[in-house]
């Protein structure tokens, strides 16, 4: 199982509460996406900060696909539910540093054989109140210090935007790229499609001994290699690296080692 902020679900969790809608007033359909345990207090107890854990929070969701919104929420023994207070994130995830979150905020995790469930790492509201005071200055608000930043600020966005040396009255054109969502997102989508019609996918390396076997083969890998560089490394927990000047050099000497 990937590693994920809240505790393993157990078979009687699964079984009790997955896939299941919550009472609403209104019309619309909320389902438990990622089952919790049943609170040993009302969600209204003045002492609940003393009795929730981690493994009393459940993950719900409201519509599909990339338009899904989850909740947070918690289950008192009054059979009532409700969101979980912004006051008890760090109570229910406890130590979580904004370097080890995903961009997006989401997770894909295998539940069982057959389901896989993409889930937000920790509550959307709390990823939002830590990259707001990741962006906040440590300092006093001072006159010399807000001139400096708003100087810092006009450098960046310079910076940001260069696309190199250009002639006047020569158009440049634009590079384009597939965006980190937009790629991840269409990955999601496949993986569940192939998960609900239970299609066999064929292994790129079936039948080979190693990458460096045929230059297909070798192709192939670069084509991941390349992908996991430009998509992948935060989600494979790797160390960013510089850009490479030159592609081709690099996996030569991969190749070279791999021999």
């Amino acid at each position: 199982m990937v590693d994920f902020t809240l505790p393993i679900l157990s078979q009687d969790q699964f079984s009790t509460f997955y896939g299941k809608p919550i009472p609403r007033d209104d019309s619309i359909v909320e389902t438990i996406v990622y089952p919790g345990k049943k609170l040993p207090c009302s969600v209204r107890s003045r002492g609940i900060k003393k009795s929730v854990k981690p493994e009393n929070v459940f993950i719900t969701a409201v519509g599909s696909g990339n338009s899904t919104k989850y909740n947070h929420r918690i289950y008192g023994d009054d059979n009532t539910w409700s969101i979980l207070p912004k006051r008890l994130h760090t109570v229910c995830f406890p130590k979580i540093q904004l370097s080890s979150i995903p961009r997006s905020n989401r997770v894909r995790l295998q539940l069982t054989d057959t389901i896989f469930q993409v889930l937000p790492y920790i509550p959307d509201e709390f990823y939002k109140q830590k990259i707001s005071k990741a962006e906040k200055p440590n300092k006093p608000l001072t006159r010399r210090n807000k001139r400096k930043r708003v100087e810092n600020t006009a450098v960046k966005s310079i910076s940001d935007n260069y696309i190199g040396w250009r002639v006047s009255g020569v158009p440049m054109h634009e590079r384009k790229c597939v965006t980190k969502e937009s790629i991840i997102g269409s990955l999601r989508d496949t993986m569940d499609k192939i998960s609900k019609q239970n299609l066999a996918v064929q292994n790129p390396f079936d039948n080979i001994e190693s990458v460096t076997s045929s230059d297909e083969a070798m192709k192939t890998f670069t084509t991941v290699a390349q992908f996991v560089h430009h998509y992948g490394r935060e989600e494979f927990r790797m160390q960013t690296v510089q850009p490479v000047t030159c592609v081709e050099d690099v996996f030569n000497s991969i190749k070279d080692s791999l021999c």
